[in-house]
């Protein structure tokens, strides 16, 4: 075994017997293993509870190791929790700000034992009904985010590690940007939708926007009854589906894995796939189409007539008011047109 992971083993081993014996001799409850080496967290507790604000139409948060949770209510205010840091917030010409200051400098692994309700750190900001806000701004280290039944003109979500949920939102722009975690977002209506996703699922349900753009690594996405203008899919890995499906303008790109599409495909649809299954069911008939379909290792079928053998290439229809453009490395094309 290699030195450095002996070390790491150690550490582990070492932080976990000073947590327990933290516990049962009634000190902090948590131990940290991070730059400073492996010791006992700070405990700095930190709470806010205001809940008679005055109108805001900015919301700035740095959450760090916390749950951000936008609730709507019948009044403004903040609610949070920390146990080992505090929180900063201020409310000045319309823009509330909160920032959860770390006093852990570099986490690198916490050994938590708490069994207490209140032990994970949360912020909760509440807003009536009558709120728009012009732009909401949240970045999240670690932890759950989750906004709704909101309007605003432009919200930013970013979140290295935890969940994100977007739903009942109405915005001109949203974006999301999450390096390892689940997103799923329904009930948006957007002009410009900007998303990406390094690692986790991503689902997307009943979401109108003029512009999609997604950026994906490792990710499956998922998108049911959403009707997007000119939208852009990037992915390397992880199969793509839609049902229910409109566009008047898609570019797809995926290195490996399948794709299963059905719906209204208007306008130019260009798809490319290095490694799997390209399955498309569109309502337009074939003769909306030019259409120009091709495969180096696979089989290629059009209304389940199937053309096989390598380097194959099926192109039909002139002067029509789509196209539709699939190229393929190593998989089978499918596609069935409307009656």
């Amino acid at each position: 075994m290699k030195t450095i992971w002996k070390v790491i083993l150690i550490a582990i081993a070492v932080g976990l017997v000073l947590a327990i014996l933290g516990l049962f001799m009634g000190a902090s409850q948590s131990v940290v293993l991070n730059q400073k080496g492996v010791h006992i967290a700070d405990e700095i507790e930190s709470r806010i509870t205001e809940s008679n604000l005055s109108a805001f139409k900015n919301i700035n948060v740095k959450a760090g190791f916390s749950d951000v949770e936008l609730i709507k209510s019948d009044h403004y205010g903040v609610d949070a929790y920390s146990s080992e840091s505090e929180w900063d917030w201020s409310l000045d010409n319309g823009t509330l700000s909160v920032t959860r200051k770390s006093h852990q400098t570099v986490w690198v692994m916490n050994f938590n034992f708490s069994t207490s309700s209140t032990s994970r750190n949360y912020l909760k900001i509440y807003f009536p009904d009558s709120a728009v806000f012009d732009s909401i701004d949240i970045n999240a280290d670690s932890g759950d985010v989750n906004l709704g039944n909101l309007r605003a003109d432009s919200v930013k979500i970013s979140n290295s590690f935890g969940k994100v949920a977007v739903n009942s939102v109405v915005c001109d722009t949203l974006q999301v940007g999450t390096d390892s975690g689940d997103f799923s977002g329904s009930d948006i209506t957007a002009r410009n939708l900007i998303y990406g996703n390094t690692f986790g699922k991503s689902v997307f349900k009943s979401i109108k926007a003029d512009r999609f753009t997604a950026t994906c690594s490792s990710s499956s996405i998922t998108l049911s009854g959403c009707e997007f203008g000119n939208s852009v899919i990037t992915s390397s890995f992880g199969e793509i589906r839609a049902d229910s499906f409109t566009s008047s303008g898609l570019d797809m790109n995926l290195n490996s894995g399948d794709i299963d599409l059905s719906g209204e495909f208007s306008g130019d649809t260009v798809i490319r796939s290095s490694f799997g299954t390209v399955s498309l069911v569109t309502s337009l008939k074939k003769d909306d189409y030019t259409y120009d379909l091709s495969n180096t290792f696979g089989d290629i079928t059009i209304d389940g007539d199937t053309r096989s053998g390598s380097n194959s290439s099926v192109k039909g229809g002139t002067a029509a008011a789509n196209s539709l453009r699939i190229t393929v490395s190593s998989g089978d094309v499918e596609v069935r047109f409307g009656k």
